[in-house]
């Protein structure tokens, strides 16, 4: 939103999914987050220095480590315990994110009613980032 966290990415993403986890939809503070994937070396947050809060699921057990700036309050990236060496980085932040296909959607229990899941993707009704 301010341009004060940059980041690069060097190669295209492992992989994009759409999640709709209760705890990514409270992160993203929407319906969903959109979650894209990138090796920790090909992903570089630089600029002003991110806070990191450390969050602990309730539903499988695991930390995920938030990265955000905190003048802006918005999630810029994050590591997870379950995926050692990959950083997520929330597909909205970028302009240029908005070119990444998601081919998945994830945790699609919790999604609101009015999500209508495109026939061309894959849904999981258990399957999230950290899982």
């Amino acid at each position: 939103m301010c341009g004060e966290v940059p980041y690069r990415a060097c190669v295209n993403p492992l992989m994009a999914n759409i999640c709709h986890r209760l705890f990514c939809q409270r992160r993203a503070g929407s319906a969903f987050a959109e979650v894209v994937i990138f090796s920790l070396k090909n992903a570089d947050l630089s600029g002003l220095p991110c806070q990191v809060h450390e969050h602990l699921s309730d539903e499988i057990g695991r930390w995920l480590r938030l990265e955000f700036f905190p003048r802006r309050g918005a999630t810029v990236g994050w590591t997870a315990q379950r995926w050692s060496g990959l950083r997520g980085v929330a597909g909205g932040t970028s302009e240029t994110m908005n070119r990444v296909q998601c081919r998945r959607h994830r945790w699609t229990r919790p999604a609101p009613r009015w999500i209508v899941f495109p026939a061309s993707v894959e849904c999981l009704e258990s399957k999230g980032l950290t899982d």
